[in-house]
């Protein structure tokens, strides 16, 4: 930790009990280390050299003598160090919190073994399913086999456009520029394939086409509708001619019957 507590009136007591300078340092420095090592208020015997202190052990019998140091010893009796029996008392705070460094710390520990531990498995998983195809020949070639057969399901099931006709590209290559885009010429071709297999003309399409290069306005599905006005076109100046010589010979008609009938009343 990066404090540690000291009753507010330790150099009273201190001087009360006829400690010397040398062994308040002593303490003071022996708490300092107690709380930046976690020790709970033990101090290690070997801990002494790590104080930077002359004269450490006669300042250690001072504290033994007044009780602040009491000698702490191992299973077998042997010392070890010294305990501080008022710690608790004034680092109770100091002590929670060491207590839930030390649980974060060990939370953290387990799940990164954990994660390690798991990482470990999927490797060893990964070796365990590569290991078969090379033990077996005969499963690695069904294993192949069979995802080239899920990878042509997959391609037949995936969806497909219409298919372009090759002679409708042919009309549009010969009617429409490439500097057009590529997605509304291929659209022309489509339009067209399809007007071809109904059993329209190719020249009424090519005409068609060469009639929706001079409509900017239109897109390619309108080609159908062009084709249209390219009939309409060539049809309705025929219907006129036809129209007329029908006129003509109806007129014919009714002026035989019209000398006809002056005849008739002769």
């Amino acid at each position: 930790m990066e404090w540690v507590a000291l009753s507010s009136k330790y150099y009273i007591d201190l001087d009360d009990d006829g400690i010397s300078e040398r062994a308040e340092v002593l303490l003071t420095r022996a708490l300092a280390y107690m709380s930046d090592n976690e020790t709970s208020g033990h101090l290690p015997k070997a801990a002494l050299k790590r104080l930077g202190l002359s004269s450490v052990y006669r300042r250690v019998t001072e504290l033994l003598d007044a009780g602040i140091m009491v000698v702490s010893q191992d299973s077998l009796g042997h010392e070890i160090g010294y305990d501080f029996p008022a710690w608790s008392k004034w680092n109770a705070p100091l002590e929670r919190q060491v207590r839930k460094k030390k649980a974060d710390r060990e939370r953290i520990a387990a799940k990164r073994r954990k994660d390690s531990n798991v990482a470990r498995q999927s490797r060893g998983q990964s070796r365990d399913v590569a290991a078969p195809q090379n033990r077996d020949s005969s499963l690695s070639t069904y294993v192949e086999r069979a995802t080239h057969q899920g990878d042509a399901r997959e391609r037949e099931e995936q969806p497909r456009g219409p298919a372009v006709s090759v002679d409708g590209w042919k009309l549009v290559r010969a009617a429409i520029p490439d500097e057009h885009p590529q997605a509304s010429r291929t659209a022309l071709a489509l339009h067209a394939g399809q007007l071809l297999k109904s059993g329209t003309p190719a020249d009424d399409i090519s005409a068609a086409l060469t009639l929706w290069l001079s409509k900017p306005h239109l897109g390619p599905g309108t080609l159908p509708s062009l084709v249209s006005e390219v009939i309409r076109q060539r049809v309705t100046p025929a219907r006129q001619q036809l129209d007329a010589a029908t006129a003509k010979v109806a007129g014919w008609a009714d002026l035989a019957n019209q000398l006809n009938a002056q005849e008739a009343c002769k």
